[in-house]
């Protein structure tokens, strides 16, 4: 939702066990250097959330690329660190995980390729297009954050759910609660002012239900609106960005509650 928050994320994803990890990732060393390396890239950073002009931006994400996320990037791909799960290696290029492959040979497989009908332009299905990566690192987008467009929708009473994987790194818990709480909206104050409970799921291995990991969650109406708002931030442990393929059973049982309105605690 903000790049921004999500550098700002790093250094408590990598250098503390907060996302679940028996010790940090990165040694002290590294870790001082994000941290000197950090408030340079919030300031540069802030210019272009302020003024998002692609020179701009594209200036700033190289300040915050080689002082705080190419430190951990550098050293990604296969067979190198993977920014999905910072416990798990890196099984296939930029990806890392084998299942990107199938997904492509399954959507490549004649049957699949004429019931989608594609245009005649594309010739296979990738899972990243260079040219989107190209288009978006020419502009602003890639940098600035949606929270305006996310303030709209809670102000038509449009539900919003941040879920996180505590293991992720290229969307992190720690950056993503930082964006949550600074949201501009009718219940910033209330939702802030919450701490983060534990909240529990059946799960499959066990048979039993058991503390998955935390939540905080308003409901607020706004304005004149009829209904409630429902604004809501809630992670799970042992699981990167791909929380569904890392736990299954209780990501089901998140965007069951979710869809059906039942509280996460």
């Amino acid at each position: 939702m903000s790049p921004r928050d999500t550098f700002f994320g790093y250094w408590e994803t990598l250098c503390t066990t907060n996302p679940g990890v028996e010790k940090p990732v990165f040694n002290q060393t590294r870790c001082d250097l994000i941290a000197s390396n950090m408030p340079r890239c919030m300031e540069v950073s802030a210019v272009c959330v302020q003024n998002p002009d692609p020179a701009l931006c594209s200036a700033a994400l190289s300040v915050c690329y080689e002082g705080v996320v190419g430190l951990y990037e550098d050293e990604s791909g296969k067979g190198g660190r993977n920014r999905f799960d910072i416990t798990a290696p890196c099984e296939i290029d930029d990806m890392c995980y084998i299942q990107a492959v199938h997904v492509e040979q399954y959507l490549n497989t004649p049957a699949v390729w004429n019931a989608l009908s594609p245009p005649k332009q594309i010739s296979e299905y990738k899972m990243v297009s260079e040219a989107v990566i190209d288009a978006f690192a020419k502009s602003s987008d890639g940098m600035t954050s949606t929270s305006d467009l996310v303030a709209f929708l809670l102000a038509n009473q449009v539900h919003f759910l941040a879920y996180q994987g505590n293991l992720d790194l290229a969307c992190n818990t720690a950056g993503n609660l930082r964006w949550a709480h600074s949201l501009v909206w009718k219940g910033q104050a209330e939702f802030a002012s919450k701490p983060l409970r534990p909240w529990r799921s059946p799960v499959a291995a066990t048979g039993r239900n058991e503390t998955v990991g935390t939540m905080k969650e308003v409901r607020v109406r706004v304005g004149n609106a009829d209904t409630e708002s429902r604004f809501a931030l809630v992670t799970v442990d042992g699981a990167g960005h791909l929380l569904p393929q890392d736990r299954p059973d209780v990501a089901l049982d998140m965007m069951v509650r979710w869809i059906t309105g039942a509280p996460f605690a």
